[in-house]
């Protein structure tokens, strides 16, 4: 009895049917690529930083960079080892694109050889690396988790977007009549490249925190998404998203990014891993900063390249923090991924603490590593605020169980919700996706389109509170059995939204036997029965012939929320998965002939 079975390809055959586009205004835009200046070849982790800002970036594998900026700056200068420096006249205000070409240095290769000796990277008498042990023996109490109570709201916003849009993909037959969702699309001025934006996700938390007993709690206000119901499983992505961003705290030995664990460059044995270099101080608002550059000793380590800006005062707490992953390091599907956090003071009892404020997830993933394949981008922003520090949170919000509660209104917010709890209003893109999404469900070229598609990719026809099929499992043919003709069904939420009820018949013209099956599925919970995950109840008896000359009777009972599977077995007690999916499945059979 499965709920709905494989969203995850209509959730990419939508990819191609949604969007708007993203733009940036009012902003000192600079991009395009840094060369050699003799072989034209493509200079990858070149830097480039504003003079007079603390902003900068580097070049991709493609020798390109993009650098947007709402300070007013009349300079970039362009750096690489190996190359002299240059800098280069921009226009504040304006979008500039340059095509830079580096200079090898004049520095003969003697003279070379002398230097890289002399300056062989080292922990022992290294200011950087002394520096950051003090940061790692502050660490524990620098991090949130160190005060006895606190809590907050959290705001979060995820947002998908296909990224390379062509005018081929434009004229394509399949949105002949759906050009609308094309109207806002724009070419982002900082990549030079058109995003396609097909889904949008807000949630609002409140989280709760008690250091001992260690007890965090999380009760989700408000959540809202782009949706299509009837052909997506809404929670079913919600949980994916979830689990491809976990929590990010750079004060924990590792990151969880994308199910892989990189070492962090404030772990204890950071310095073991990473290359620390010093590049100046820099005020970061009212803060005086350290600012350090670091990179993997290993570029195959999972760890990454970035810098981070550290408060230069007795706390020796991180202000700021930019990384990014080295393009040596292949993880399957992930072509490019950055992480900014930023934190603020927040008065505690001892004095004041920085506390993170936000940060800011993007990961870019494709099948090939092209300039101009088609990827999807996903970002997500995450934002902290109404801090409440060391006030005793009550037992009963502590005591719940599960480490997330979600209000059983959540999904019903209206806009004034919404328009009163964000951290960040929706510029007029992201608000378009909602009003595009919503014409999408009334337009009935795309609704004809995606119930076909249903149907290859589910097997099943709606028909009223009833879905019928799997369509490909109508007719057959085995040694068996011979031509064997079958007709099934499921109810769906229209007939219950706690009650499932599935079953087919079938009937085989050599063996000259019927077959069947009839199972429910019922839910524990207040939530309805297709939502994922759930904890619910399964059973079902079926009449099935799996071996020459045997039918076998069956009675399954299973405490799961994946589909029944029946088979002829001997009489046993079968247990699998228990700690990992919690399913228990008892099976029986009542008769073999």
């Amino acid at each position: 009895m499965r709920s709905f079975p494989k969203t995850s390809f209509l959730v990419l055959i939508t990819c191609w049917l949604t969007g708007l586009g993203l733009s940036a205004q009012n902003l000192t835009i600079v991009h395009g690529k840094v060369t050699d200046s003799k072989s034209g070849e493509a200079i990858a982790a070149a830097t480039i930083r504003y003079d007079s800002l603390n902003i900068g970036t580097r070049t991709d594998a493609f020798g390109k960079f993009s650098l947007k900026s709402k300070e007013k700056g009349n300079f970039i200068v362009i750096t690489c080892i190996g190359y002299d420096p240059l800098t280069v006249l921009i226009k504040s205000g304006e979008t500039n694109e340059l095509q830079v070409r580096l200079v090898e240095s004049s520095t003969s290769l003697n003279e070379v050889e002398v230097v890289s000796r002399s300056k062989k990277y080292r922990n022992k008498n290294n200011p950087a690396v002394d520096f950051m042990r003090e940061v790692i023996a502050h660490k524990e109490r620098n991090r949130k988790e160190n005060l006895d109570y606190y809590s907050l709201e959290r705001y979060d916003k995820i947002e998908f977007a296909i990224n390379n849009i062509d005018n081929k993909l434009r004229r394509n037959f399949f949105f002949r009549k759906t050009q609308f969702i094309f109207e806002n699309v724009d070419t982002n001025q900082v990549t030079g490249k058109v995003n396609l934006p097909f889904y949008l996700r807000e949630t609002i938390s409140d989280v709760y925190y008690r250091k001992s007993p260690r007890t965090e709690r999380e009760y989700v206000r408000g959540e809202k998404s782009t949706r299509l119901p009837g052909y997506l499983d809404d929670d079913g992505i919600s949980n994916m998203v979830e689990n491809l961003y976990r929590k990010i705290d750079f004060y924990d030995n590792t990151v969880n990014l994308v199910t892989v664990e990189f070492v962090s460059p404030l772990a204890d044995f950071s310095p073991g891993i990473y290359q620390f270099y010093l590049r100046d101080t820099a005020m970061l608002g009212d803060t005086r900063c350290v600012h350090l550059y670091f990179t993997p000793r290993q570029k195959t380590d999972l760890a990454f390249n970035g810098d981070m800006w550290i408060a230069f005062d007795s706390s020796y707490a991180l202000k700021k923090i930019q990384v990014e992953i080295p393009a040596q390091i292949n993880l399957n599907w992930v072509n490019g991924l950055q992480i900014e956090q930023e934190f603020a003071w927040m008065d505690i009892i001892e004095g004041r603490a920085l506390l993170p404020t936000s940060d800011v997830v993007t990961m870019e993933f494709g099948v090939m590593k092209t300039e101009n394949s088609k990827t999807i981008l996903a970002q997500k922003t995450s934002s902290y605020a109404r801090y409440r520090i060391n006030q005793p949170v009550s037992e009963t919000l502590l005591n719940v169980g599960g480490h997330v509660q979600r209000d059983s209104g959540a999904v019903e917010r209206n806009e004034t919700f919404w328009i009163a709890h964000r951290h960040d209003s929706l510029d007029r893109h992201e608000a378009g996706v909602y009003k595009m999404v919503d014409s999408l469900n009334r337009n009935m070229n795309f609704r004809r389109f995606m119930n076909i598609m249903r149907v290859v990719v589910d097997g099943y026809h709606t028909q009223g509170k009833f879905d019928i099929g799997p369509i490909n499992t109508f007719s057959s043919f085995n040694p068996i059995e011979g031509y064997r003709l079958r007709l099934g069904g499921r109810t769906n939420l229209k007939f219950n939204k706690r009650l499932l009820l599935e079953g087919y018949g079938a009937y085989g013209f050599t063996d000259t036997r019927l077959k069947g099956f009839a199972g429910l599925l019922t839910l524990f919970g207040p939530d309805q029965v297709m939502k994922y995950p759930c904890t619910n109840s399964a059973s079902g008896t079926s009449t099935i012939c799996k071996y020459p000359g045997r039918i076998c009777k069956t009675v399954c009972c299973c405490l799961s929320a994946e589909a029944l599977m029946t088979r002829c077995c001997t009489p046993r007690l079968w247990v699998s998965n228990v700690w990992k999916s919690g399913k228990m499945v008892f099976r029986m059979p009542l008769r073999i002939k």
